[in-house]
C-alpha cells in the first residue's frame, strides 16, 4: 500500500509463460485499477518489496526456470517510474513475504536458492540484510535465530518487525517459528520454536536444528545449523545458516566407534554428504570451533 492505493505485479502467467513484468494500482475509492509502468527487472516471481517514504522498492526473486536475481528498483507513483538502486549484496533468492520496512530502513532476507544451478538442490536461507535509501547502501543485519526458511510472512508493527511461518526446501515441513527483529540494537529473537509437519508428505524424516554461539564476547551471536533429514538413507545434508560467522569451525561426524567418516571445515552454506557406504546406526555431529573445542555435538541416524 502506497498513500491509500494498492500495487500489484509481476508473477507467472501460466506454465508457458514464466515471468510477467506488468502492474496496477487499485484505487479503493473509486474501485477502480490502473495499469503502472512494467517493472524493469527481470520477469520474475517472489520479489522482495517493501514501502518507505511513500516510494514502493521490488527486485531480487526468480524466473521459474532456476535462475535467481539480486537487483533492486524503486517505484515513484508520483511519476509513475522505475529506478534502479543497488543490488541486493548477498545470494541470490526466491524471497516472497519476507520483507519489511521498519523506521525508514528496508529489510531483505530468507528465501530460498538452490545449489550450482540444480532445481533439486534447493535450499533455504536465514541471512538478513538492511538498505538504507538516504545513502542506498546495504549492509548486514542479524539473521534469523529460528531455521532458514522460505515463503515466511513478514509485518511491521511499531519499532519491531515480526517473521511468522515458512516452509523448508521441498515445502514438506512447514513451520510456526516467529522471529521478532528490533532495529534498534540490531537483534533478532526466536518467540515460537515449534514446528508443525505436513504428515500427508513425511513421516518419520525430521530435520535436527543445532543452534550454537559464535564469535568472542561481547561480540557474539547465535547460528543454526539444520541436518535432514534425519533418520537418513543414502544421503544427508547440512545447512550452515549463516556460515560466514563460522570462519574457522569445522564439522566432523564420528561413528560410536569415534571414528570419523567425515570432516570439513564451515566454508560453505550447503553440505550434501553421501551415506550410501556407512554402516545402518547412530552417529555424531560436532561442530569444532577454531580452538579445536566440541562446542556442541548431537546425534543422527543412518538407516
Amino acid at each position: 500500500m502506497i498513500n491509500g492505493k494498492a500495487y500489484v505485479g509481476a508473477g507467472i502467467r501460466n506454465a508457458n509463460e514464466h515471468g510477467v513484468v506488468s502492474g496496477y494500482s487499485y484505487d479503493p475509492v473509486a474501485d477502480s485499477w490502473t495499469p503502472i509502468a512494467d517493472y524493469p527487472g527481470n520477469p520474475s516471481i517472489g520479489l522482495c518489496t517493501f514501502v518507505i517514504d511513500s516510494l514502493g522498492y521490488a527486485g531480487i526473486g526468480s524466473d521459474g526456470n532456476g535462475n535467481y536475481f539480486n537487483d533492486m528498483f524503486k517505484y515513484s507513483p508520483a511519476t509513475n517510474s522505475w529506478t534502479r538502486i543497488a543490488s541486493f549484496p548477498a545470494k541470490a533468492r526466491y524471497i516472497d513475504l519476507s520483507c519489511f520496512a521498519v523506521n525508514g530502513k528496508g529489510y531483505a532476507g530468507a528465501g530460498q536458492t538452490i545449489l550450482n544451478g540444480i532445481a533439486a538442490n534447493a535450499y533455504a536461507l536465514g541471512d538478513y540484510y538492511m538498505y538504507d535509501p538516504a545513502g542506498n547502501t546495504w549492509v548486514s543485519a542479524p539473521g534469523l535465530q529460528g531455521p532458514p526458511r522460505s515463503a515466511a510472512t513478514a509485518f511491521s508493527f511499531g519499532d519491531s518487525a515480526y517473521l511468522v511461518g515458512g516452509e523448508n526446501n521441498d515445502g514438506y515441513a512447514i513451520y510456526r517459528f516467529v522471529d521478532e527483529f528490533k532495529p534498534i540494537g540490531m537483534t533478532c529473537t526466536a518467540y515460537d520454536t515449534a514446528r508443525i509437519y505436513d504428515t500427508t508428505h513425511i513421516s518419520v524424516n525430521d530435520t535436527l536444528f543445532i543452534t550454537i554461539t559464535v564469535g568472542i564476547a561481547p561480540n557474539t551471536t547465535l547460528n543454526t545449523l539444520d541436518v535432514y533429514p534425519n533418520p537418513g538413507h543414502n544421503q544427508i545434508y547440512i545447512n550452515t545458516g549463516n556460515y560466514a560467522s563460522m570462519s574457522g569451525y569445522t564439522l566432523n561426524i564420528t561413528n560410536t566407534l569415534g571414528q570419523s567418516v567425515f570432516s570439513s571445515s564451515v566454508n560453505r552454506q550447503l553440505f550434501a554428504i553421501s551415506t550410501s557406504t556407512w554402516s545402518p546406526g547412530v552417529y555424531f555431529l560436532q561442530v569444532i570451533n577454531p580452538n579445536s573445542t566440541v562446542a556442541t555435538a548431537k546425534e543422527i541416524v543412518v538407516q
